[in-house]
């Protein structure tokens, strides 16, 4: 179905419960409780995907981080923004080399992408995929990814493309780079390696090669823990709710 898959944020934490995980879990209200003791069931459930196949390009964060978050989406998906605002948010939060961050690519859109039915016939999702993966190498990619996300009501081409500029891209290196196999053969391993995950909505968040739900305070407390699912803080949890398959 390719449905998105809501993203809520952080709930408000206090500058003295920052970094603590037991106080964090404490003041979660009922509901935002139950939800994170879900997303921390499914993650423990779920089975690793083999990767091998999917290299990676780019990711921010130090070699070797206890926790890495590989995330897939589509520039005009509303929770994917909504997702790219929690990362930085568990960025503030984060300690030191905690976690990497890799981003991948997952267009909701048939022109470029055969596992979706049919088109929007602008193009949009298809040229921001491509247009990210054509600037993953600039200093500040991750800004202007931010500011994509930031303007995705009124993003087109036009515009996509004089952000880029703006944020140190070359005009012709980019409409080359955009327009070459390499960038389609690129897009099409992210559409390969999201359905080797089952992708049933953007964003699809792996965390430690594993299908995780999107839920804030599991994400925190994991990176938190250095990806310890079964830290002392998460037995707080209430038992995860029952859902009829």
């Amino acid at each position: 179905s390719k449905t998105p898959a809501e993203v809520a944020a952080l709930p408000e934490v206090k500058p003295e419960q920052k970094g603590d995980l037991n106080a964090i879990i404490d003041s979660l209200p009922p509901q935002e409780a139950e939800m994170t003791s879900w997303a921390r069931d499914e993650w423990k459930k779920a089975a690793v995907i083999d990767a091998s196949a999917f290299p990676v390009h780019l990711k921010k964060g130090m070699d070797g981080a206890p926790v890495r978050i590989v995330e897939f989406t589509d520039i005009m998906c509303p929770h994917c923004a909504q997702f790219e605002g929690l990362m930085g948010q568990l960025e503030g939060m984060a300690p030191p080399n905690s976690f990497t961050q890799e981003p991948r690519y997952y267009p909701l859109d048939g022109e470029c992408n055969p596992e979706i039915k049919g088109t929007s016939g602008d193009g949009v999702r298809c040229y921001g995929a491509k247009l990210q993966i054509c600037t993953e190498q600039l200093p500040k990619f991750f800004e202007l990814r931010k500011e994509l996300f930031a303007n995705q009501r009124g993003l087109n081409q036009g515009v996509m493309l004089a952000l880029a500029l703006r944020y140190g891209a070359n005009s012709d290196a980019l409409q080359a780079c955009l327009k070459a196999p390499g960038t389609t053969a690129r897009l099409n391993e992210d559409i390969a390696y999201a359905r080797k995950a089952g992708i049933e909505g953007t964003p699809l968040v792996l965390l430690n090669g594993k299908v995780a739900p999107p839920a804030p305070v599991f994400l925190l407390g994991m990176i938190l823990n250095g990806g310890n699912v079964d830290a002392p803080a998460f037995s707080k949890l209430p038992p995860p709710p029952v859902i009829p398959q």
